[in-house]
């Protein structure tokens, strides 16, 4: 198995998308919000990649509920915002149309792809679990980032999956980007003791939810492992497998 890395949505090529698992991942915050909905009973989550769309959408689907963020605030005349800890009460057998910064873009970008799981630092190792029993050859973890730059805790929990994967299965064959992020997870769980939360308060997403007053956003979504689910996205609609 071929495991590959994008720093951004933008790196990504939808052409060379057909063969290959994709595994998307932008922990502050949307696959972390994705995540703890359905987990908390969220039976589905339909993303769009504009406000628009998700305006159009929710004129077609109004039994669902309303979510979103631009530039990590919440936006006015929807139901709820992009933080996870909203989607914990209330959510169960609820429908959601999603739209946010970075994250929804990228599911936009990898559509054509063969399969796409969402990943976050909550689930990894159920993410990892799963991996090591595809068949697939080919895979890109496809890091959301901000604003077309990198982000540290997205590229810190694709290496999470990495070094995980690692372990549960053999002939891996990593990409320079790959080989990279799982020693930068290596080294800072242990330079942070494994006080990740911060680590991702030192980034810059983490800085600027800081800033709005987010910073339970960042402990929620710093926490390795605590969710077994593996939500999938297929047509546009994200379920868990």
């Amino acid at each position: 198995m071929k495991i590959e890395l994008a720093y951004t949505y933008q790196e990504i090529n939808p052409a060379e998308l057909k063969e290959k698992t994709c595994v998307v991942i932008d922990t502050l915050r949307a696959t972390s919000t994705i995540i703890t909905a359905l987990h908390h009973g969220c039976s589905e989550i339909v993303t769009a990649e504009s406000i628009s769309k998700a305006l159009a959408l929710h004129l077609k689907k109004e039994d669902y509920i309303f979510g979103g963020e631009l530039c990590g605030k919440n936006l006015t005349g929807f139901d709820k915002g992009n933080s996870p800890l909203e989607y914990t009460k209330g959510i169960h057998k609820q429908k959601v149309i999603l739209f946010t910064t970075n994250g929804t873009k990228t599911l936009a970008r990898v559509k054509e792809a063969k399969e796409v799981i969402i990943c976050a630092l909550l689930n990894v190792e159920a993410v990892a679990k799963w991996l090591a029993t595809s068949t697939n050859r080919s895979v890109l973890i496809c890091c959301a980032g901000t604003r077309g730059k990198w982000s540290l805790e997205d590229f810190y929990t694709a290496g999470a999956l990495v070094s995980k994967l690692l372990i549960l299965k053999k002939n891996l064959l990593l990409s320079k980007k790959a080989s990279k992020a799982r020693y930068f997870y290596c080294l800072a769980k242990n330079i942070y003791n494994g006080q990740i939360k911060n680590l991702f308060s030192a980034s810059a997403n983490g800085k600027r939810l800081a800033s709005l007053g987010m910073s339970d956003d960042i402990n929620f979504c710093s926490r390795e492992s605590v969710y077994e689910i593996l939500p999938v996205y297929r047509n546009g609609v994200i379920k868990q497998l």
